[in-house]
Formats: C-alpha cells, sequence, structure tokens
C-alpha cells in the first residue's frame, strides 16, 4: 500500500480493512498526507489488489486533507459500510490554517463513495488535529461507536445514534487459539446474501479496536447462519443463530 495507481509513492498514515462491495474479499482504505489522497485498494483476489481511489469517488474529497486515523464499518446497519477518518496536518507553524481539519464520513452505495460529512453530527463541523480512532461499544447496544484521539485537545467519544437495521454483534472466546480470537474470519450468511469480516489485533492509527465483529444485516429479520474459521485451523458452523443480540462464540477443542 506505499503506491498509488500511478506508482507514486504515498504516506501510508491509517488503514482499515473491510468488504465494501460485498464480494467477500477484504479490501484496504489507507489515509495519507495533505494533497497526496487517501487510497482505496480492492481485493482482486488471486490478481492481487487495484487502485479505485478514482473510480469510486474518493480522490477529489480527500485531497485537501491530511488522514490519519480510519475505520470501515457498518454504522447505520443497513448492510452498507461507511468509511470515518480523522484529520489533522503535522505542521504547526504560526498562523499554518490547515493545521486543523475536519473528520470525515463517507457512505457507500450505488458503486460510489459519497461525502455524508454534514449530515453526520456536530463533531464534523469542527476542527482538530486528528491522530488515532478505534471502535468500542461502550453501552453494549450493539452500535459501533468511535474514540478519536486528538494531538492538543481531549479525546472524544462519538456515540452512535443512527436510525439502524438489523445486526449482529460477535464476541470470541478462544480454547486453542488466541484468548479473544484476534485473527477469526467469519462469516454471516443470510438466504440471500453473506457478510465477511476478519478480527484483526489493531489498524487505524496507533489504535487497537474492541475484540467484537459488528455485522450491519439491513432489513433481513429472520436468522442467520455463521462460519468461523479460527486460527489454529478448526472451522466451526453455527445454524439458525437470532439476530438484534450480542454473542460470545467459544471455540471448541479440537478431539484428538
Amino acid at each position: 500500500c506505499a503506491v498509488d495507481r500511478a506508482g507514486a509513492f504515498q504516506a501510508s498514515m491509517g488503514l482499515a480493512v473491510g468488504d465494501y462491495d460485498g464480494d467477500g474479499l477484504l479490501d484496504i482504505y489507507s489515509t495519507h498526507f495533505h494533497q497526496e489522497s487517501n487510497t482505496l485498494y480492492h481485493n482482486l483476489g488471486t490478481r492481487g489488489f487495484q487502485d479505485v481511489t478514482g473510480f469510486v469517488g474518493l480522490h477529489e474529497v480527500t485531497l485537501s486533507r491530511l488522514g490519519f486515523g480510519t475505520v470501515m464499518q457498518d454504522f447505520n446497519q443497513d448492510g452498507r459500510q461507511e468509511l470515518f477518518v480523522t484529520n489533522g496536518h503535522i505542521e504547526n507553524y504560526p498562523d499554518n490554517p490547515i493545521h486543523r481539519m475536519s473528520p470525515q464520513l463517507f457512505s457507500f452505495m450505488r458503486d460510489r463513495w459519497t461525502d455524508c460529512s454534514a449530515r453526520a453530527g456536530e463533531f464534523f463541523s469542527g476542527q482538530y488535529v486528528g491522530r488515532g480512532v478505534a471502535m468500542c461499544d461502550p453501552d453494549r447496544d450493539g452500535a459501533v461507536d468511535l474514540v478519536v484521539v486528538h494531538q492538543d485537545t481531549p479525546a472524544a467519544l462519538l456515540k452512535n445514534d443512527s436510525a439502524r437495521g438489523h445486526w449482529l454483534k460477535l464476541e470470541f472466546r478462544g480454547r486453542q487459539s488466541n484468548r479473544r480470537g484476534i485473527g477469526c474470519q467469519v462469516n454471516v450468511r443470510s438466504p440471500n446474501r453473506t457478510w465477511h469480516q476478519q478480527l484483526s489485533g489493531g489498524g487505524s492509527y496507533a489504535s487497537s479496536h474492541q475484540a467484537a465483529l459488528f455485522f450491519g444485516l439491513g432489513e433481513h429479520s429472520g436468522p442467520v447462519d455463521v462460519e468461523v474459521r479460527w486460527p489454529a485451523g478448526q472451522i466451526q458452523s453455527l445454524t439458525g443463530v437470532a439476530i438484534d443480540r450480542s454473542m460470545v462464540i467459544e471455540e471448541p477443542l479440537l478431539t484428538p
């Protein structure tokens, strides 16, 4: 992720991973320096990754920012991913007009990303020197909240009050794999769609998210099937899982 479509080197500040187009492959979003634009790498499977930033509407809207922490997550749980980016310049010379920057929120629909920051709340109209951002659910309502760290002002806890679709929150307890299940690959299946995520130990910029996966299921209101590929190698299948709840999945012990 060090170069863009033209082969130009980029700063590579923050990193977010998610399956934004629902094809079962994890894509990569990387934040960069002022006037570089952030970069979205589309996962082509065995053919590698392709920089699609300009094709999907993410080039010009990020050129004027210097991005740091970022997450790709379905905040309103409609079944489609959103992108959050916290921004802020590194140079604080006197009267630098772009030292503080507004954060951004992008939504994905009809093969394009759109800046929806103006509709996302008062926080997005402020100017900050943003650095780290982490996903969490401190109130345990199943919605993804954010903690945003700033260089010279207090951190912000952003409570997610979005109108939400159906959802499923999964946490993991490893018995032969690591205790928190870091590295688990998970498929959640309804009759019409599959959602894919992987639990990582870090991400964003100098940040660690809560060890949980949040699946936005949109209008699907029935039970789902869940498949977990544990880091130790075992594949665990759960059928008829009720939704709109939090669930802890424990790794089964391998039999000799």
